[in-house]
């Protein structure tokens, strides 16, 4: 059973926006330029994957070349540029996010995630990564 689109960005959202809440002040220009990027890049993944853009994309090669493009290339970099992950795990207790960065950092189970993640994350390695998946 997959998540439903809608669901799916609702919650990324939710946890995005929950994460910024309780700042104090104005939002300097560059904290509303990042949550500009995501929305924009949650909104786009919302567009792309839900009627009646999905329709087109079953029936048109190129609106499915369009969903591809956007999916793949257009929303990822929007997402990653709202720097989603320290605002994602704010909503949760500290003792929780403790607990689960202890055991990412330390654990031996995560080892070789830790392994992984350190060799995709170089700029060539990810790149060649990109090309396959869109290739």
């Amino acid at each position: 059973m997959s998540v439903p689109p809608l669901l799916a960005c609702a919650v990324a959202a939710a946890l995005y926006a929950l994460g910024g809440a309780g700042r104090s002040g104005a939002a300097p220009r560059g904290r509303r330029w990042r949550e500009a990027c995501f929305y924009l890049g949650i909104a786009l993944m919302f567009v792309a994957l839900e009627p009646p853009f999905d329709n087109w994309a079953d029936t048109s090669f190129a609106m499915h070349m369009v969903q591809h493009v956007v999916l793949l290339t257009i929303a990822p970099p929007l997402l990653v540029l709202g720097r989603p992950w320290p605002r994602m795990w704010m909503p949760f207790p500290a003792e929780a996010r403790r607990a689960v960065v202890r055991s990412l950092a330390r654990g031996r189970w995560s080892a070789p995630l830790r392994l992984a993640a350190r060799w995709a994350t170089k700029p060539p390695v990810a790149i060649a990564i990109l090309s396959v998946a869109i290739g």
